[in-house]
């Protein structure tokens, strides 16, 4: 049970969990999944969804009770399904896949949304998802939610009817809890919509200020400030680009007016342009920070650039701050970002090489004002182009889950990803057949790094707690000359020295 004050006690849901309990009914545990067991650690993609029929399928994922991530998904057909699964905190399956919505539903979100308690400090899990029950009168018909109240082991047979409001039902939804409440955002043609707790009073509140249409809403919430927003896409002529909307905490209402995130569009042939991208918008709080972040790739017509925005509350709203991230030619695609327990962020993003999807990723290091070098693990192989993702951060990894074209369908799968390390060496020469000193660093997203080994060639050495350790080196040879570095929880560094006849 939630030991914490958030209100996810209502009377309807009192009513479900009396009667679920009292009928003894447990979620179906579903037969024929692909087998969690075989899923593996960093740089190992494993299938955890077999066929999801659908290219808008993003799951979503929460960390709980004992350090498991909590995965949600869709799977779109005829009909629609819910489903649940567990990851342990070292990448391995836990149990089988659930099955939300035993039989299928006409109708379930591409995105549903899963949320816990902070810190996992008790061992609810909530899951939300717009959709609609079988039946000429369905039971449900809106946003809907299932309870797990032993750390996802079994789910409560009867869900509860969160709102209708909106068009919930074919909404893609997005939540988060904050100490008063459990929030939910879902956006469709009538507007960007906001609701608050767990039942449908009260009403859920339109907060798209900005004209026809927004899209992917996603929140971010301060926890230090007690700030929360809702980020969304918005294509309105004159307004394209992100913008996001403050939202109290208190009663569920918007506070003043939506903002834009500056350089999220481009001016391309004299007119103001945007591309949306069919996701959920990157956007987290971070851990001890009072800093929102927001991630996504920029640019027109091609999104080369990806950038980063860090809404803090010192900042005019109009003048915060981002970063490009990445850059270069090549188009980056789905963009996924979270927070670690350390006050540090993790975005991670796509893009194709060679005709072969790769997923990079970058660390910061806490209050995201610096990141660390890039990593990078190619998709599955046999897979395609790869459409969704969703991360989730550890304090010594990511969990990433990409949603890519497999075969003749499309299906989840999941990897780990180690933090880089940033490695410099001074001199970056040196004349063949005389003996110099090399002075390697190593940082990670601007800290120090300590006790990590330098090779170069048969030379080896140990970083102090400044990062730096120096070596004397002899090359007879013209060319580079290869270092190395490793440190247990990073992946390998490397730099080189060109060495001159």
């Amino acid at each position: 049970m939630l030991d914490f004050p958030v209100n996810l006690r209502t009377p309807l849901r009192r009513f479900a969990i009396l009667s679920a309990f009292t009928a003894m009914i447990l979620v179906a545990i579903v037969a024929g999944r692909p087998g969690w067991a075989a899923a593996g650690g960093p740089g190992t993609w494993t299938n955890i969804s077999g066929p999801v029929g659908s290219l808008l399928v993003q799951p979503d994922t929460v960390r709980g009770s004992g350090g498991a991530l909590h995965v949600v998904w869709g799977v779109y057909g005829t009909p629609d399904y819910l489903r649940y699964g567990q990851i342990a905190a070292n990448g391995s399956g836990v149990g089988a896949t659930k099955e939300l919505t035993p039989g299928g539903w006409p109708t379930i979100s591409n995105r549903p949304a899963i949320v816990a308690p902070p810190s996992g400090s008790t061992t609810d899990v909530l899951v939300f998802s717009g959709g609609q029950s079988p039946g000429a009168s369905p039971t449900y018909s809106g946003l809907v939610s299932w309870l797990s109240t032993d750390n996802g082991a079994s789910f409560l047979g009867t869900p509860a009817l969160v709102t209708s409001d909106g068009n919930a039902y074919g909404g893609d939804a997005s939540a988060v809890v904050t100490p008063s409440a459990v929030f939910q955002t879902w956006a469709g043609t009538a507007g960007v919509f906001v609701h608050q707790g767990e039942t449908p009073s009260p009403a859920a509140q339109n907060v798209n200020d900005i004209g026809n249409y927004g899209y992917n809403p996603a929140f971010g919430y301060d926890a230090v400030s007690g700030r929360l927003y809702v980020v969304a896409q918005y294509n309105a002529t004159g307004k394209e680009g992100l913008w996001f909307r403050q939202i109290d905490p208190a009663s569920g209402s918007a506070v003043g007016g939506s903002v834009a995130l500056n350089n999220s569009w481009t001016t391309y042939s004299g007119i103001r342009s945007f591309n949306l991208q069919d996701m959920r918008t990157p956007v987290t709080g971070l851990v001890g920070q009072s800093v929102v972040l927001v991630a996504y790739p920029t640019g027109y017509p091609s999104t080369t650039a990806l950038r980063v925005w860090r809404l803090t509350p010192g900042a005019p709203q109009s003048a915060q701050s981002n970063t490009v991230l990445a850059s270069g030619g090549s188009e980056k695609h789905a963009t996924a970002v979270a927070a670690d327990p350390s006050g540090r962020a993790w975005v991670v993003w796509t893009q194709s090489t060679s005709g072969r999807y790769q997923v990079y990723a970058r660390r910061s290091n806490v209050g995201a004002t610096a990141w660390g070098q890039t990593v990078s693990v190619a998709g599955p192989s046999g897979t395609g182009t790869l459409w969704q993702l969703a991360a989730n951060a550890q304090s010594d990894r990511v969990d990433v889950l990409g949603q890519f074209t497999a075969g003749s369908g499309n299906a989840i799968y999941h990897t780990q990803l180690l933090a880089g390390l940033t490695v410099t060496v001074s001199p970056s020469t040196g004349k063949a057949g005389k003996t110099f000193t090399a002075k390697v660093t190593v940082k990670d997203a601007g800290a120090a790094v300590g006790g990590a080994k330098v090779k170069i060639g048969a030379k080896t050495a140990t970083t102090g707690a400044t990062g730096v350790a120096s070596l004397k080196v002899t090359s007879k040879k013209a060319g580079k000359l290869a270092v190395s570095v490793t440190k247990t929880g990073y992946v390998n560094g490397s730099a080189s020295i060109t060495i001159k006849r």
